[in-house]
């Protein structure tokens, strides 16, 4: 958990500890006891991620262990790797009237089956898959090493949901550059 959420901050004895909230959902008897817990450390202590998830931050090195203590009982993904925590789904089809495709249940199901693989996950480090429901980029495919985004396919006079693939989005650095489209696959 130490080695894949937590890093020290610029401050001398601080830390900030990524807290995984899968799909950006947060039950709130969750969130009551993190605030109950970070309420000691003064204030900003929190902050939201572009990937739907907590920073928990200026926490004292010497507390991680009450960090801890609160955080494993209610984070599905304290004992994953930190990649199933950093990937974007936006809700699709479940609640919005563009969307064609379910990227959530997607990556529910990517997720359930990643570890049948036997890859070393550790080690895709910051590797960014994200999904978007429509060609618009609620999911921010366009900035992920690969992305998804639903799309209609059509065959003959029928058509289904699918989902367009681009890859290679670099952020940061000296040129960064969006995602390029590579190809599609039928969402079913």
């Amino acid at each position: 958990w130490q080695r894949r959420f937590v890093q020290p901050q610029k401050q001398a004895g601080f830390c900030s500890v990524l807290l995984s909230v899968p799909l950006g959902q947060f039950p709130w008897r969750q969130a009551q006891q993190l605030a109950d817990l970070l309420a000691g450390y003064g204030e900003n202590v929190l902050r939201f991620t572009r990937e739907q998830n907590l920073s928990l931050r200026n926490i004292p090195a010497s507390c991680l262990g009450n960090v801890y203590a609160v955080v494993k009982d209610f984070s599905g993904l304290v004992a994953a790797p930190k990649f199933y925590g950093v990937c974007i789904a936006c809700t699709g089809a479940d609640t919005c009237k563009l969307g064609i495709c379910l990227p959530r249940g997607a990556l529910t199901a990517l997720t359930k089956k990643l570890p049948s693989a036997k890859l070393n996950i550790d080690a895709l480090g910051d590797f960014r898959l994200n999904i978007s429901g429509c060609p618009n980029t609620c999911g921010a495919h366009m900035t992920a090493d690969l992305g998804f985004y639903g799309q209609v396919g059509r065959k003959e006079q029928r058509m289904y949901p699918s989902y367009g693939i681009v890859a290679g989005a670099q952020i940061g650095g000296e040129t960064p550059r969006l995602a390029t489209r590579i190809d599609s696959i039928s969402a079913r």
